[in-house]
C-alpha cells in the first residue's frame, strides 16, 4: 500500500516555532516539495493585514498556512452589566439598612460609585489577544494527486504544530477573509 502522507521538513517546524514563540512572523505558508514527499516552507509574512496574507495563496495549488491573528477583545458590555447588577444589589442592601446606619450607607454608596468609575475607565481599552489559525487551502483547480496528498498530510502537520487554536478550510477567497477570522475570534 502506498502512503500519500508527506513528511514535515525541519525548517518548516523551525519557522512555525519562531512565529509562536518569538512573534518573528505574522504568518507562514507551507507547500509540498517538487516530489510531493515533504511539506516545506513556501513563504513567511510580516505584512499589514490578513487580506495581504491570503493574496499570497495560489489559485491553482494547495497550501497550508499559519497566521497569528491579533485582535482586541472588548468586554465593556459584560463588565458594565455586572457592575450594574452589583450596584442594584448594593442599593437594595443599603435601602434595607437605611434606618439603622444612614452614615454608613452614604459612605458605601460613595465607595461603590468610585469603584464603578475606576472599573469603567479600565475597560474602555479592551484586552489585546492573539489567536493562531491553521489554514488548509485547496482550490478546485488543484491537481487531483496534490489534493489527495494535501488531505492525507493535513492531520500529521497539525499534530506537529503545537498551539494551533482554530482551523479554517478554504477552496476559494469567499471562504477565507478578515471578517471570517474576526468572527472566529468572538
Amino acid at each position: 500500500m502506498t502512503s500519500y502522507c508527506a513528511t514535515i521538513n525541519d525548517e518548516a517546524i523551525t519557522k512555525y516555532n519562531e512565529l509562536i514563540l518569538g512573534n518573528i512572523h505574522k504568518g507562514i505558508i507551507f507547500k509540498f516539495s517538487d516530489d510531493l514527499k515533504e511539506v516545506v516552507l513556501d513563504d513567511s509574512f510580516n505584512g499589514d493585514s490578513f487580506e495581504d496574507y491570503i493574496k499570497k495563496l495560489p489559485d491553482d495549488d494547495c497550501r497550508y498556512g499559519v497566521y497569528n491573528f491579533q485582535y482586541t477583545k472588548n468586554n465593556n458590555n459584560n463588565n458594565n452589566n455586572n457592575n450594574n447588577n452589583n450596584n442594584n444589589n448594593n442599593n437594595n442592601n443599603n435601602n434595607n439598612n437605611n434606618n439603622n446606619n444612614n452614615n454608613n450607607n452614604n459612605n458605601n454608596n460613595n465607595n461603590n460609585n468610585n469603584n464603578n468609575n475606576n472599573n469603567n475607565n479600565n475597560n474602555n481599552y479592551g484586552e489585546k489577544k492573539n489567536k493562531i489559525f491553521f489554514i488548509s487551502w485547496c482550490p478546485a483547480e488543484t491537481k487531483i494527486k496534490n489534493k489527495i496528498i494535501h488531505t492525507a498530510s493535513e492531520q500529521s502537520l497539525k499534530k506537529s504544530l503545537v498551539g494551533i487554536e482554530a482551523t479554517i478550510k478554504a477552496t476559494d477567497n469567499t471562504e477565507i477573509s478578515q471578517s471570517i477570522i474576526e468572527e472566529r475570534c468572538k
